[in-house]
């Protein structure tokens, strides 16, 4: 095959005169030279041209060898550098030349970019389209709704949403404030090694930053504690519809098994859960010598201990009385257990 220039010069092979157009290919058409119709070269741009003939013929087509190990197209630099290509899996692939960058870009339209990616610095870049945001979707091939995420501008500035169809799960605000809109799962490893949840308040000097902070809709719990193999769950929260007292109970909600409240004004109740449980335990350590209990005026000064041998000391100063013990009825007795044993004390009145 020979190839004919526009100014009618031929490539090497043969002579005669060429077929067809100026510009066209030239083939062998039944020992006499013929014009591709729709296949031109010139000096000029472009140098080679390809036009289907027909809306359904393909205009170009590459045809492999049996198990091809080469790539199937290449575009490399004058140097020649291998660049873009399509290797023999017809896998796209995209490089920098030599001492250059690339970059991969779907055009949205003539000249306008809709998604680059850079290979100087690894950024995929979804770019918007006029006053709307550039919107990167995640197909969802099932009967659900599809995965999108993108950047808008709300009350607080920028924002970075990930939805699902038209409904917005979680947003990231400029101010780094993580937004979820239903609730927050976080897992952690089987072997339970890593802290699950860790929330840590970078700012050391303002006591103001709360490092967490929960908020829910009257009546409604703020955590959950369950024990997925025993069934079993802890609610922690404040109760809106009593006082807001800060409770922990067993169960879904407040209205039952609340073993323990803490009023807004200092009130704590503990609440047995049943007739044979004891509700307060206090325990010391082994060798244990402070007090195991304080009961103090707001100044702080112990006004009754229970030391660590459970003796009870009363801190405050005793009244003299009149009464004789010896020969004196006391007005009542006080009943005391020691080691389970029962004892009475005579008790007299100050004067």
């Amino acid at each position: 095959m020979s190839l004919v220039l526009g100014t009618g010069t031929s490539g090497g092979g043969g002579g005669g005169t060429p077929g067809g157009s100026n510009k066209q290919v030239q083939y062998n058409n039944s020992s006499a030279f013929g014009g591709a119709t729709g296949f031109e070269w010139q000096s000029a741009t472009p140098n080679v041209l390809v036009t289907a003939q027909n809306a359904t013929h393909v205009p170009l087509q590459l045809s492999l060898a049996g198990s091809q190990s080469a790539n199937a197209f290449e575009i490399r630099s004058s140097t020649p550098a291998l660049g873009a290509r399509f290797d023999a899996n017809s896998d796209l692939i995209v490089q920098p030349f030599a001492n250059s960058t690339a970059t991969f870009q779907v055009l949205r339209t003539a000249g306008t970019n809709g998604l680059t990616f850079d290979t100087s610095n690894n950024h995929l870049t979804v770019h918007s389209s006029g006053g709307a945001a550039g919107r990167l979707v995640i197909e969802n091939s099932g009967a659900g709704a599809d995965y999108w995420m993108d950047t808008v501008t709300g009350a607080w500035g920028d924002e970075f949403r990930m939805a699902t169809g038209g409904t917005v799960h979680c947003t990231l605000e400029s101010t780094g404030i993580l937004k979820p809109r239903v609730g927050l799962e976080v897992y952690g490893d089987n072997a339970g090694s890593e802290s699950k949840v860790q929330v840590t308040n970078i700012s050391n000097t303002a006591d103001s930053h709360a490092a967490l902070r929960m908020s829910v809709r009257n009546g409604d719990r703020l955590i959950d504690l369950l024990n997925n193999a025993a069934g079993t769950r802890w609610s922690v929260g404040v109760d809106h519809s009593d006082s807001e007292k800060f409770k922990l109970a067993t169960g879904w909600h407040f209205g039952s098994g609340v073993f323990f409240s803490l009023s807004r004004n200092g009130e704590l109740i503990l609440t047995s859960g049943g007739a044979s449980y004891v509700p307060v335990v206090v325990r010391g350590q082994a060798s244990h010598s402070a007090n195991l209990q304080n009961w103090e005026n707001s100044a702080g000064t112990a006004l009754m201990e229970v030391e660590s041998g459970g003796e009870l000391d009363f801190r405050w100063s005793m009244g003299n009385s009149t009464k004789d013990p010896t020969t004196d009825a006391p007005a009542d007795w006080v009943q005391v257990k020691i080691s389970g044993t029962s004892y009475y004390l005579p008790a007299y009145a100050a004067s």
